[in-house]
């Protein structure tokens, strides 16, 4: 794991700088074959290799806006967190792939980015999970784990519930549709959610009172 640690940055930088000069490049030819800004949009979008390295940019920025907020929400990750991270992940991205094969007739961009947007929201939720688990390991908690914690706990909430109605509302407007599929995940992810929410009230109450809360034994 130490070794894997040590060479995600390089690999993440070349990944990252390989994406952009593709994407500029191919950008760039489109808008020097054609002189229209609509024709060249036309041409970039029936190009399935302009729109796979398109594809590509959009997951270098989802990566990096994850980094962003995982160090905005959980500082630096420890080790055990980055391990559950490539097992969990693995897994998420087979899962993801099957359903994808079976939903192979309403495949289309809108639902690429729809799995990639659940992907997103699981990571964190697995992150938000490992770091309730590890305040039973703390004596003491500080301000800004807190501040952390209920911000993200807002957010996740949020997020989950929105999903979830929205994919109530399609399914009442025009039936069944690929979002119960996931409706049906982010109603997982919000259940999971209230039941570490309320693990992070116990813990909380918990080590405020010195570990000498009997009750939640």
């Amino acid at each position: 794991m130490a070794n894997a640690n040590r060479w995600s940055p390089p690999r993440l930088v070349v990944y990252g700088i390989t994406t952009v000069v593709l994407n500029i490049g191919i950008i760039a030819l489109a808008f020097i074959n054609h002189d229209y800004y609509y024709t060249a949009c036309i041409q970039l979008s029936q190009s399935g290799a302009a729109m796979m390295i398109l594809a590509n940019m959009g997951i270098l920025m989802t990566i990096l806006l994850g980094k962003l907020f995982s160090r905005i929400f959980f500082g630096r990750l420890r080790a055990i967190e980055i391990e559950r991270l490539y097992e969990q992940g693995w897994f998420a991205v087979t899962e993801t792939c099957l359903a994808l094969a079976i939903l192979r007739d309403e495949f289309d961009a809108a639902t690429l980015a729809l799995f990639v947007f659940l992907l997103f929201c699981k990571v964190f939720h697995w992150i938000y999970e490992e770091r309730v688990s590890f305040m039973e390991q703390q004596t003491g908690l500080t301000a800004l784990f807190l501040v952390r914690t209920v911000s993200l706990s807002f957010i996740l909430a949020s997020v989950d519930f929105i999903m979830v109605m929205y994919a109530i509302e399609n399914t009442k407007r025009y039936g069944p549709t690929m979002l119960v599929v996931f409706g049906f995940e982010f109603a997982l992810l919000l259940v999971r959610f209230m039941s570490t929410w309320a693990k992070l009230m116990l813990n909380t109450v918990d080590i405020l009172r010195g570990g000498e809360w009997e009750e939640k034994q």
